[in-house]
């Protein structure tokens, strides 16, 4: 492979490592791009412009014309990501140096987004080699306890958070996209990372919430309600945190009823249904990146809940009122 030589930046290229508890990725692109990325990272990653470990640590390298025949070199594999409904995406890819390459464009908007996905993906796959665990869930924070939201699509997850926080306040941490480890301290605690959130017309419907005539995500071109993470909240009227300490895992669940009924489930049954939900990897469109990483045995999760005080809920609600489901559960977790 050809040797690479960034003594000195050129142009306007700049080189960031954005860094998250034990993982480390760089990115070098054009001072537009990498500014927009890091707003949108921000607060769930930190950066820096030490350059120390630049081209050790995986490295995305967005170059133009001129600087980027590097990725004609044998060593890069071309891999097209097929990503619908988002349009198909280049990249080039070397897994020996830890370098996804990026040829720069006329489109940004797709090249941003694309680069906060490679993030993302690349962070929870380190973090994931350190025994994290991921779940397809929502986590929020209020009144000073972890609310995460497990479940499959349409199970209520979404809808849930939007009218806890539409009603009780608090902070917004994550959609549907929630990964779980112990910290120093031997806390259960939840991250958020950023994605986007998609909001059904119905839930706005149903919550009296007008719809957001400006966002920034690229698929609003095709569909509607799409937010990043810092748009969703201030749409809420809330704060965004990166973390939480967890203290109810709640299975949300639709049927018609005339009021809602919360369950607390037994130990042995929380972590089965809970179970059900682990992502066995990190994140969609990333086999090219799995022969890379030793990804955590998943096997081994249940001991993350045991002893940690954690109480497992299931919310049955109707979803034609969804405001009297989060005040029933507040008032369950008020007593609590």
């Amino acid at each position: 492979m050809k040797e690479l030589h960034y003594g000195k930046l050129k142009g306007e290229n700049v080189i960031i490592n954005f860094w998250r508890n034990k993982s480390s990725i760089y990115l070098k692109a054009n001072k537009k791009i990498t500014s927009k990325v890091a707003d949108q990272l921000n607060p769930f990653f930190k950066l820096s412009h030490n350059i120390d470990n630049f081209l050790k640590d995986w490295t995305i390298l967005c170059l133009p014309n001129g600087e980027n025949t590097l990725f004609n070199d044998l060593s890069f594999s071309k891999i097209q990501l097929n990503q619908g409904p988002e349009p198909n995406f280049l990249i080039y890819f070397c897994g020996n140096s830890k370098i996804i390459g990026i040829k720069e464009s006329d489109n940004d908007e797709w090249i941003i987004q694309n680069i906060i996905r490679l993030i993302r993906v690349l962070s929870r796959f380190q973090l994931s080699e350190k025994g994290e665990i991921f779940a397809h869930g929502g986590l929020i924070k209020s009144n000073d306890r972890g609310l995460c939201f497990i479940g499959e699509k349409k199970s209520g997850k979404t809808s849930s958070i939007i009218s806890y926080l539409k009603n009780f306040g608090g902070y917004f941490i994550s959609n549907d996209d929630v990964s779980i480890s112990i910290d120093d301290l031997g806390f259960l605690k939840g991250k958020g990372w950023p994605r986007s959130v998609v909001v059904r017309q119905d839930t706005l419907t149903i919550l009296n919430l007008k719809k957001v005539n400006k966002l920034n995500h690229p698929l609003n071109n095709k569909i509607d309600n799409c937010f990043y993470p810092k748009e969703f909240a201030t749409w809420l009227n809330t704060e965004i945190l990166s973390e939480t300490t967890i203290d109810y895992i709640i299975f949300p669940k639709f049927e018609k009823l005339n009021y809602p009924k919360i369950e607390e489930l037994e130990f042995e049954e929380g972590i089965i249904r809970l179970q059900q939900h682990i992502q066995k990897k990190p994140g969609k469109y990333l086999d090219y990146l799995i022969p890379w990483f030793k990804l955590g045995d998943n096997r081994f999760y249940q001991s993350f809940f045991e002893n940690k005080n954690i109480m497992f809920l299931e919310l049955k609600q109707n979803f034609e009122d969804l405001n009297l489901a989060s005040k029933y559960l507040n008032e369950y977790i008020k007593m609590r």
